[in-house]
Formats: C-alpha cells, sequence, structure tokens
C-alpha cells in the first residue's frame, strides 16, 4: 500500500512521463495510458529520493530522465545507436538518446556485460535495474552481477524485468507445434543477432536471488509485455484477465526480480 508521499510521487511522475510520451521523439502505436501503467510499475519500484541509480540497456527508456527531474542522478549503460535488431531500429533515434543527455541522463556506451563500473566507488549505487535486456545476454551474467553488488550499497535495491519464456500463450503455442521463439526470418538474415537469447521463467529468476548476492527478494508477473493488452486492447477484460494472470506469475508476459542487498 502507498502511503501519502509515495502517491504523490507516482501522480507526478504520471504526469512527467505523459509529457514524455506526448513527445514525437518517443511516441509509440500503444495507448499512452497503457504506456503509463507499465512504466509506472519501474517508478514504483526503482525511485530513490536523491539516490543514484545505473539503468543497465536502458535505450530510450522516458522513465530515465523523469527520475532525472525528480532529482535522482541517472547513469544509462547502453549500446545506444549501435543496437540495431530490425523491430526495434526505428525507435533508437540519435536525437532521442540527445535529447536525454541534454536532460540529464548520462550515458556510457557500452556492452553492459563488458562494463566495469569504474565510474562508481564500492556501495555508492542506490539502485540497479535492467528492463528487458538480460535476455539478450550471449553469456551468462555471473560476473556482472559480482559487479553489480559491488558497487551497491547495502539496503541497495536490484531491478530487473524480463519476458517469461513459458507465458500461458506461449504455452498455448506449444501443444500445437507451434515454437515458442520469434520469427526465424530477423535471426537468419543478421549478419549479428541482438534478438533474445535466453528468456527467463520463474525458477531461473529464483535461482538467481538464491546465489548469496541478495536477500528480501520478490518476483511477480505483469502482463504489459506480450500480447495481452495488443490483442485485446486495454479494456475492462485485458485488465481482468492481466489481475488474475497475476495470481500465477508463471502465466504472465513478463516476470519482475525486486532483491535487496
Amino acid at each position: 500500500m502507498l502511503n501519502g508521499k509515495r502517491k504523490k510521487l507516482m501522480r507526478e511522475a504520471r504526469q512527467i512521463l505523459k509529457q514524455y510520451l506526448k513527445m514525437d521523439l518517443f511516441k509509440c502505436p500503444e495507448p499512452i495510458d497503457y504506456l503509463l501503467d507499465w512504466m509506472l510499475i519501474r517508478v514504483e519500484n526503482i525511485y530513490a529520493e536523491g539516490g543514484v541509480i545505473i539503468d543497465l540497456g536502458g535505450g530510450i527508456s522516458v522513465v530515465n530522465p523523469m527520475l532525472v527531474d525528480l532529482g535522482m542522478k541517472v547513469y544509462c549503460v547502453d549500446l545506444m545507436d549501435n543496437y540495431t535488431l530490425p523491430s526495434t531500429r526505428k525507435l533508437f533515434k540519435r536525437e532521442s538518446f540527445d535529447f536525454l543527455m541534454e536532460k540529464g541522463v548520462r550515458y556510457i556506451n557500452c556492452d553492459m556485460l563488458e562494463y566495469q563500473f569504474k565510474e562508481f566507488c564500492p556501495n555508492s549505487v542506490d539502485v540497479v535495474c535492467s528492463h528487458h535486456a538480460f535476455e539478450h545476454l550471449h553469456h551468462s551474467p555471473k560476473t556482472l552481477l559480482d559487479r553489480i553488488t559491488g558497487v551497491l550499497k547495502e539496503g541497495g535495491v536490484f531491478f530487473l524485468e524480463v519476458p517469461n519464456a513459458v507465458n500461458l500463450l506461449k504455452r498455448c503455442k506449444v501443444l500445437f507445434g507451434v515454437s515458442n521463439y520469434g520469427s526465424y526470418e530477423p535471426y537468419f538474415s543478421m549478419e549479428k543477432w541482438f534478438g533474445h537469447i535466453r528468456e527467463y521463467c520463474v525458477e531461473d529468476l529464483r535461482y538467481l536471488a538464491n546465489q548469496g548476492y541478495f536477500r528480501n527478494c520478490t518476483i511477480f508477473g505483469r502482463n504489459h509485455y506480450g500480447t495481452l493488452y495488443s490483442r485485446l486492447g486495454y479494456g475492462i477484460l485485458p485488465k481482468t484477465i492481466d489481475h488474475l494472470l497475476r495470481l500465477r506469475p508463471g502465466l504472465c508476459g513478463a516476470l519482475y526480480l525486486k532483491a535487496v542487498k
């Protein structure tokens, strides 16, 4: 339950995000209310008053300038416009990165698996987050997690958002002999693959959480990522299905891990 101060924060965040989402640099085909609700899940879990946050693979997320507006220092480790996945290439405009840097988002152009966190002292960061990026990693995130926990403060938060490899729709597709992977065509035609390498399930996140890095770990599911709202719109029926699926996170479109060092 959100207290009065937190509710005020979320209202302010919603208004700021709405302004950004109306800009030509960040316009998406999805309804703004749908995008706002999705982005506010992140805000609720990663905002730390006056804190330092590192977003791994954050791209041109409108959450980051909003966090700057609310007083946080925001660093984003990303391949930036070198990211060339066909389905998202049109979203990664150089002008968008330039705007976010002018707003105060500090970009570090680097593959996050190779990033050494040298800009940060040990135990100095309030939050490290990653939204739909870990599934693109070609190698184990173990060394990355060692580095993350090295810079996180005691009590700092690691917040991870990933697509669910075994959500309800994928389970149904596989029963009928349809692959749970994406289309083969872009994988076949690209010289270097930037798409999903390994998606996660609840057990994967539990394993990650139980490796001694964190305490007080929470796993939950939501359905903004996936096909629920894109197929059925953003009305009462999909919202009802969403809330029912949340009772079984393993059936949801996306999974979240919130962990405290």
